[in-house]
C-alpha cells in the first residue's frame, strides 16, 4: 500500500517557486550562451577540436545548481 501524503503549499510560495525556478534557468541560459559563444570564438582558430568543451560546462551547471539549492 502506498503512504499518500497531502502537500500544501501556499500561493506566495508557489510564487517564490516559479521566480527563483526563472532566475536559475535564465543563469543556466547565459551561460550556455557565453559558453557557445566561445566555442564559435575557437572555431576561428585551428583546433584539434571543434566540440565545445562539455566538461566545463557540466562543471558551470553544477555550480549554479548548488548555488540555487543553498537557503539565501
Amino acid at each position: 500500500m502506498t503512504d499518500v501524503r497531502t502537500l500544501r503549499i501556499a500561493p506566495a510560495d508557489l510564487v517564490r517557486l516559479r521566480i527563483e525556478a526563472d532566475l536559475v534557468l535564465g543563469l543556466i541560459r547565459a551561460e550556455a550562451m557565453r559558453a557557445e559563444i566561445a566555442w564559435a570564438k575557437g572555431l576561428g582558430r585551428p583546433s584539434p577540436t571543434r566540440e565545445p568543451n562539455v566538461s566545463l560546462l557540466a562543471r558551470r551547471f553544477e555550480a549554479l545548481r548548488r548555488d540555487a539549492l543553498v537557503p539565501a
